[in-house]
Parts: structure tokens; C-alpha cells; sequence
């Protein structure tokens, strides 16, 4: 049996074992949730708020930032979902976050559970975290804190105060709902630092790359010239590839549309550029590629050792950012449950001035945003299924 599934089992029957034991402690919520809550979390909350000026105005910041993130999420499915109806055999872009399940996007492996649930825990606290100190520092009260599971998902909350949080003023209620998004997205540009400026220049500079390896054909335009997998990549057009930063230059430099030789240990292979769903005015050749390295010839064992383990955090690290900023955008992404959505409310309300009518315009773009959702999710699914059955009609 594959060593994933043994730890997935493994951690989730710890999981509920805990849960079972301290089942007086545990309350079952809507039949999925199970939460412990512990008012301990809001006096430390108390004492971290003191310093209102602070956070008024980290706050404020927060609140134009996640402004631009708000309008960005949308935009960016509106792209994706392009991108997937103008791509031949497309791919999900979004994936759901479950423990055992859930790929790495940056390799294509299943994230080994103890590192997703760990990460899934620090980027939970800090977001619930953000809302309670700066939901307190607005003199929000809060009613309890907590940590729990959404059914098989690591979680935390704070619940505040119902009656204290209507009393409480617009821009009060704003900075507290996108305090959770803001403290993710400032967190994972603080992991990105460490491990730009810190472990990456360390680490390159013990090891040694040869060349660059195609691991998978993704997409056009390279499923249509014949480019096998598994092979090195020596140059693209004109310019030679040993590593990533090479590869992204080469297409920087590429012409859109342009017909060039890719160069592989396999053979050269004519290819027409398309332009990238990423990055406008770029090239794309629909490869995933991994840098081929090696430990310097004169590390001794113990430095090996150390690099590796250093390899091994960095890793995490970039996991840990990307998620950090993945579930921070995310959560600013207008729908009735996320706090992009109640933001996206409480701005509509001030303009139409009836809750009633203001309510409905809001569901009219929760259910825009739902429907771009969805079909990031599940489109290509029946995309790539009416293309099979397609030919059977």
C-alpha cells in the first residue's frame, strides 16, 4: 500500500480518536462541523489589540489592498474560465483543500497530509487570529474563539458579539471582515522573503544544475508538434535552457505566434508559440519542466545532510506562501459565505440604502461568481468528456 494512504489513515483515525476522547469538549455543529471552543484565544486577542492606533492602521491598509484583491478574484476567473473554454483538453484551476487528496500545484504530487494539515493550521490561526485582535481593537466584542474540523478540514473561528457588531460602524465592520484575507497575504509575502532572500541563495549556492527535464505535455502548442516527455530541453529558438530562469527569459524574448526548434535529447521539434494564459504578450509552449541538479562535489556528508533538510523546509515554505496567498485571495472572492462577499454587502448597502434590494443585488453576483466557480472546477471535467463522446454522436 502507498506510504500516503497509510499516514492519511493514520492521521485522520489520531484525528477523531482525539476528537471521541475529548468528545464532552467537542460541540457538533450543523452536522459537520466539530469545534472546541476556548474563550482563553480572546483574552490574548485583548491584549495584542491594545494598541489600537496600530491596527487602525494596518487596517485601513489592509482595506485597499483587499479592495484591489476583491476585483482581482473575479477578474481572475473570468480569465481562467477563458483560458479553459479556449484550451484543448483543459484542467481544473481550482482544487479543493483536502488532506491527503489535495496536489502540490508547483509539482503535481499529493501533499503529504501531516504538512498540509500543519499548514492548513497556521494559515487558519493567523486568519481568525487577524479578525478577533483587529475585530477588538474596533471595540467589536467577542462572543467565543475556537478550533475544530469542517468535516475532515483543520479550522479555527471566532464568533463575535451579534448585537455589538451591528452597533459597530461601516468602516469598523470592513476592516474586521477582510483582516483574516489580509493577514494571510501579508504572511505569505513574509514566507516568500525568507525563502527568496534566505534559503534560496544558500541552498543554490551548495548545489549545481545541468539542464532542464519536460515532465508533461500540458497543453497546446505542445501536444501538436510531438514533444515526448521525460526527455531533457537543451534550447528553445535561438536561446539555450539550463534552468527555469533561462526557459522564462527564452519566452519573454519569444514572439507570440512565432514557429521555432525546440531542441531535446530526443530530437528537434518545430513549435508555433501561443500566448500565455498567464502573462499577456508572453509566449507559452504547454510543458511542465523540472531543473536537473546536483550536490556540489565538495560538500562533505554533513553539509549534504544539512542541505537537504534546508531543501526539505524550503519546500514547505513555498507550499505554505502559495496557500497562504491562495486561501486569502480566495476568501475575498464574493460568495455568501466568504468574507469578500459580506464586504461586497456592506458596500452595497450604503448606495441603494434597502437591505432588502441591496441583498438581492449582492446574490445576483454571488451567483455570477458561483457559476465562474463551478466551472473552473468542474468544466473541464465535461469539456474533456464531450470531446470523447463527441465522435460517438
Amino acid at each position: 500500500m502507498d506510504y500516503e494512504i497509510i499516514s492519511t489513515i493514520i492521521v485522520y483515525l489520531l484525528v477523531f480518536l482525539i476528537i471521541y476522547k475529548n468528545r464532552k469538549k467537542f460541540q457538533v455543529m450543523d452536522k459537520i462541523f466539530f469545534v472546541y471552543k476556548n474563550n482563553k484565544m480572546i483574552s490574548y486577542f485583548e491584549k495584542l489589540a491594545s494598541c489600537t492606533w496600530l491596527w487602525k492602521i494596518i487596517s485601513t491598509i489592509g482595506l485597499l489592498i483587499c479592495f484591489y484583491f476583491i476585483i482581482f478574484s473575479i477578474n481572475m476567473f473570468i480569465q481562467s474560465s477563458t483560458y479553459i473554454l479556449n484550451t484543448l483538453n483543459p484542467q481544473p484551476t481550482v482544487a479543493l483543500l483536502i488532506p491527503g487528496v489535495t496536489k502540490d500545484p508547483l509539482t503535481g504530487e499529493t501533499i503529504p497530509i501531516i504538512d498540509l494539515f500543519l499548514i492548513l493550521g497556521i494559515i487558519i490561526i493567523i486568519h481568525e487570529s487577524m479578525h478577533g485582535i483587529i475585530g477588538l481593537s474596533e471595540k467589536i466584542k467577542m462572543k467565543s474563539a475556537g478550533v475544530g474540523l469542517l468535516a475532515v478540514i483543520p479550522m479555527a473561528f471566532v464568533e463575535p458579539d451579534q448585537e455589538s457588531y451591528e452597533k459597530s460602524k461601516k468602516i469598523s465592520k470592513l476592516r474586521m471582515l477582510i483582516a483574516g484575507s489580509f493577514g494571510n497575504i501579508v504572511f505569505a509575502f513574509i514566507v516568500v522573503l525568507i525563502s527568496g532572500f534566505l534559503l534560496t541563495p544558500f541552498i543554490s549556492s551548495k548545489i549545481v544544475y545541468s539542464n532542464l527535464s519536460i515532465v508533461e505535455v500540458i497543453d497546446l502548442p505542445a501536444n501538436l508538434s510531438g514533444i515526448p516527455v521525460n526527455v531533457s530541453l537543451y534550447s528553445v529558438g535561438e536561446y539555450v535552457t539550463s534552468n527555469a530562469s533561462d526557459l522564462y527569459k527564452a519566452l519573454a524574448l519569444i514572439p507570440v505566434n512565432e514557429t521555432i526548434n525546440i531542441t531535446t535529447s530526443n530530437g528537434t521539434f518545430l513549435i508555433k508559440t501561443m500566448e500565455s494564459p498567464y502573462y499577456k504578450n508572453m509566449s507559452y509552449l504547454g510543458i511542465k519542466v523540472t531543473n536537473n541538479w546536483d550536490y556540489s562535489s565538495n560538500l562533505s556528508d554533513v553539509e549534504i545532510l544539512i542541505v537537504r533538510i534546508l531543501i526539505r523546509i524550503l519546500e514547505f515554505l513555498n507550499l505554505l506562501a502559495n496557500l497562504s496567498l491562495s486561501i486569502g485571495i480566495m476568501n475575498l472572492f464574493p460568495l455568501w459565505i466568504t468574507d469578500g462577499g459580506k464586504v461586497v454587502l456592506e458596500l452595497i448597502e450604503p448606495i441603494i440604502k434597502d437591505k432588502k434590494k441591496s441583498m438581492i443585488i449582492a446574490n445576483y453576483l454571488y451567483i455570477f461568481c458561483l457559476s465562474l466557480l463551478l466551472f473552473n472546477l468542474f468544466g473541464p471535467y465535461l469539456i474533456n468528456l464531450y470531446t470523447a463522446i463527441k465522435p460517438l454522436i
